[in-house]
């Protein structure tokens, strides 16, 4: 009986053995057959110079960039304002090096969930990913990329994790690599923009509309606080620090929208007017359009306007010359002085401080 009994036992391992075997290598197979590519787009790292258009379309729309001459990058839905290369090298070279971590779902229902449906601008309805063609000169699609949700944000030691797919291709991808996209257009345009030390800030003043002005101004470079020059009879300057928004108004700006000067009528706009020690002179104007308010920038050089004297011989020598300056105002005429643009409203705010915004008249009240 133990005899046989032990000849049953080992039929039954060897036939557990081979069934596991079987079933190791049947999820071997099918392990070797879904196994993701090395590359997502093979190929595409030999052709980055052949992109001459990157094509993007999001749920809160769709634009183009094109390579223009002098291989400045435009893009055409902001009447050619200038997209930093970087941008669209970091976008090409990203695409080029995604590799698919593992293969996700062909079902386009599940496709929601992971962010990788087709987009369409304004369709609440449509994907909630940000579409990406690379195109050539012909108009030849190169790759194309639907980036969907972020399952793992990069870091300076490891690449980010995203839901992908390719247009067209039913399979959706985790994908690894290090890519950025921007919802909205002006996330890729050219964020550069005009820059003023408040160092070399010597005075301000603002204009209203109605022809109400308000004026700044220090002796010292290095000093914290402006002055209020025009202080009205019986009023105070409510507080040290009240002007000294207006007078750090260029030290950063960021811009939220832009759109050719010519389309805004600044005829009655206000204005704010800086002047460095150094004799540069920008002049900003504030125009309301259908609640939005657009800020033209100009610059020149004003001889009478340079304040050297007195300054420390350290002071002097971090201003600049003369020609520097005409050449730094030439600059910002070219490259901002044809665009409006929409800024932040505290940045407006700064611009359009008022001489009730700073002074407090006899009785408190406020207004000068």
């Amino acid at each position: 009986m133990r005899s046989k009994s032990l000849t049953i036992l080992a039929i039954l391992t060897v036939v557990s053995v081979v069934a596991a075997a079987a079933a190791v290598y049947q999820r071997g197979s099918i392990g070797r057959v879904a196994a993701p590519p090395q590359e997502l787009f093979p190929g595409l790292i030999d052709r980055v110079n052949d992109v001459a258009a990157v094509s993007v379309v999001t749920p809160e729309g769709a634009f183009t960039i094109r390579k223009g001459a002098d291989d400045a990058w435009l893009m055409a839905e902001k009447s050619g304002y200038p997209v930093q290369f970087e941008t669209i090298k970091q976008v090409v070279v990203g695409m080029a090096s995604l590799r698919p971590l593992e293969a996700k779902t062909v079902k386009a229902d599940k496709y929601p969930r992971l962010q990788v449906a087709d987009p369409t601008p304004g369709d609440a309805g449509g994907g909630e990913g940000t579409m990406i063609r690379l195109e050539d000169a012909g108009g030849g699609e190169i790759a194309g990329l639907i980036v969907g949700k972020t399952k793992s944000v990069e870091t300076s030691s490891r690449p980010g994790w995203y839901y992908v797919r390719k247009p067209g291709d039913a399979q959706s991808w985790l994908a690894s690599g290090r890519i950025e996209v921007f919802e909205n257009a002006t996330g890729w345009l050219d964020a550069t923009m005009i820059r003023i030390e408040r160092t070399r800030i010597r005075a301000a003043e603002t204009v209203q509309p109605d022809g109400a002005a308000l004026q700044i101004s220090r002796t010292d470079p290095r000093g914290r606080d402006f002055a209020v020059d025009n202080v009205p009879e019986g009023a105070e300057v409510s507080f040290e620090t009240a002007p000294n928004a207006l007078g750090s108004a260029l030290t950063y700006i960021s811009f939220d929208d832009v759109r050719p000067a010519g389309e805004v009528d600044f005829e009655t706009a206000g204005k704010a007017v800086f002047s460095t020690f150094d004799g540069l002179v920008v002049t900003t104007e504030l125009a309301d359009v259908d609640d939005v308010t657009w800020v033209r920038f100009s610059a020149g050089f004003d001889e009478a306007a340079v304040a050297l004297d007195g300054l420390s011989e350290d002071d002097a020598k971090a201003m600049k010359s003369a020609d520097d300056v005409r050449a730094e105002a030439e600059r910002i005429n070219a490259r901002y002085g044809v665009w409006a643009y929409r800024l932040p409203d505290y940045k407006i705010k700064d611009l359009r401080t008022a001489l009730s915004d700073v002074v407090t008249s006899a009785d408190g009240d406020g207004k000068s």
